[in-house]
C-alpha cells in the first residue's frame, strides 16, 4: 500500500479507520491470543460504544484519560473510543503504583481513569491525592485473581466499563476531529529525571505507521505480532498503528514469554 495516498488532514485515527472498514469491513484486524477475534467493522462498532458510554459521562473533546490498562481488546477498544471523541489517552505503565503513579495523573491532569480491574488496588493508594478526577471506570479483562472493588466517595465515581458501554449506542458519535488535534500525552521512559509528557497529535501518532510501512513495504497481507506493553509508543503506534494504515491485521499477547513466543508466532 501507498501510504503517500493519506492526506495529512486524512490522518484522524477515525478516518483511517473508516478508510478500512469501508474497503474490508469483515478482514480480521485484532486477534488476542486468548483467542477473541474483532474484523475492522466489529472493532469500528464496539469502539464507538465505548465513546459514547464515556461522552454520556461527560467526557468529551480535549478530556485527559488516565489508561491504567494492560495489553486486551479492550485496551485496543478504549484507544479508538478516545481518539473518536477528540479527548486525550494518558497510557500510564502498569509497573507504576504509589508516588510515581500518583506523578503520572496528577501531572498529565487526567479528570478520569480507566484502569484494569486487578490494578484497582494501586488507584486506591493515591486517589486521595489526585484531586481532579472525578471518575474511574473498572474493566474487567480477564486476569482478575479476585473479585476487586474500587470504593467510591462523594469527590470520585466509580463506573464498570462492560455495564457502561452495553448500554451505549453502536453508533459514531458525531465530533468533529481534526489531524491536529492532540490525542496522546505520552509519558518517556529514557530519561534520568522524572518522565517527561510528549504532546502527540492524531496525525503525528498514525505517522508511526505510515513512515513504517514506506520503510518496510508493509502490505495489507501482512499480520503484526504485538507482545509489547500498549503503554508504550512501539506496541500502540509502531505496531497496531502500523498494521491499520497499511490494511494489515494484528495479533495482541498480554505480555511476552519467552515459553510461548514461537507457538504464538
Amino acid at each position: 500500500m501507498n501510504t503517500a495516498s493519506y492526506a495529512l488532514r486524512d490522518l484522524t485515527v477515525a478516518a483511517v479507520l473508516d478508510r478500512q472498514v469501508a474497503a474490508t469491513p469483515d478482514k480480521v484486524f485484532l486477534t488476542e491470543t486468548t483467542g477473541r477475534r474483532y474484523t475492522y467493522a466489529e472493532l469500528d462498532r464496539w469502539s464507538n460504544a465505548v465513546a459514547n458510554a464515556l461522552r454520556a459521562r461527560g467526557i468529551g473533546s480535549g478530556a485527559h484519560v488516565g489508561v491504567l490498562m494492560g495489553n486486551s481488546a479492550e485496551h485496543i477498544a478504549l484507544f479508538f473510543a478516545i481518539a473518536k471523541l477528540g479527548a486525550v489517552s494518558v497510557p500510564v505503565n502498569t509497573a507504576a503504583r504509589g508516588d510515581l503513579l500518583r506523578y503520572y495523573l496528577a501531572q498529565s491532569d487526567c479528570t478520569v481513569i480507566v484502569a484494569d480491574a486487578a490494578l484497582a488496588s494501586r488507584l486506591e493508594e493515591v486517589l486521595a491525592q489526585l484531586t481532579v478526577v472525578r471518575q474511574v471506570i473498572l474493566a474487567r479483562t480477564g486476569e482478575e485473581k479476585e473479585a476487586v472493588a474500587l470504593a467510591a466517595n462523594e469527590a470520585v465515581e466509580v463506573a464498570d466499563f462492560m455495564t457502561i458501554v452495553d448500554a451505549a449506542s453502536s453508533e459514531r458519535p458525531n465530533v468533529a476531529v481534526k489531524c491536529s488535534d492532540l490525542l496522546l500525552l505520552a509519558y518517556t521512559s529514557g530519561t534520568t529525571g522524572p518522565s517527561k509528557g510528549s504532546l502527540v497529535s492524531q496525525a503525528a501518532a498514525l505517522t508511526y505507521g505510515t513512515s513504517a510501512t514506506e520503510t518496510h513495504g508493509y502490505r495489507s497481507s501482512d499480520v503484526f505480532y504485538v507482545c509489547l506493553p500498549l503503554f508504550h509508543a512501539n506496541a500502540l503506534l509502531a505496531g497496531m498503528a502500523a498494521a491499520l494504515v497499511c490494511g494489515g491485521s494484528f495479533v495482541l499477547a498480554k505480555r511476552f514469554s519467552v515459553s510461548r513466543f514461537w507457538q504464538e508466532i
